[in-house]
């Protein structure tokens, strides 16, 4: 079989979720080979089963350099980036890859499934002072009673 029909196979296990599956047939692959696209697959599925994300991260980020149009590789970035704890990178990756393409509906569910969180009450302020964590509790409680403030 050839390099690129075995990432392609690869790359099909990791997007159903076998990421042990898909990771043997790349690590039998020889990397250079492989496209940023089967990179980017190759690197989530490296997160997922080994947990080496800085080498994760790095070989996401060097797909993303080579086809930085690509949502897909966004995607993957984010989600690599999700499993080494790194929220807010991810959540940039993901909105990074909405530019390319706006309505990619597994970007959405990631930036969805991360939640949004407004901007602090006292820009100046950060975000886990008393005062900013004060006035974020009671904008909550205040909007879920439909009184927020608006503008």
């Amino acid at each position: 079989m050839d390099a690129k029909f075995l990432a392609e196979k690869a790359i099909r296990l990791a997007e159903t979720g076998c990421y042990s599956e898909a990771l043997r047939i790349f690590d039998k692959n020889v990397f250079s080979a492989l496209s940023p696209r089967a990179q980017s697959f190759y690197a989530l599925s490296m997160a997922t089963v080994d947990e080496d994300y800085d080498r994760a991260v790095n070989m996401c980020l060097t797909a993303a350099a080579k086809e930085f149009y690509n949502p897909e590789i966004y995607l993957n970035l984010g989600k690599t980036l999700v499993l080494s704890g790194a929220k807010t990178r991810a959540l940039k990756a993901f909105k990074k890859g909405l530019r390319f393409d706006e309505a990619n509906a597994l970007l959405i569910a990631e930036i969805r499934r991360l939640g949004h969180r407004r901007a602090p009450a006292i820009s100046f302020l950060s975000r886990g002072n008393v005062i900013n964590r004060f006035f974020g509790i009671l904008t909550h409680k205040v909007g879920g009673l439909g009184l927020a403030r608006t503008g």
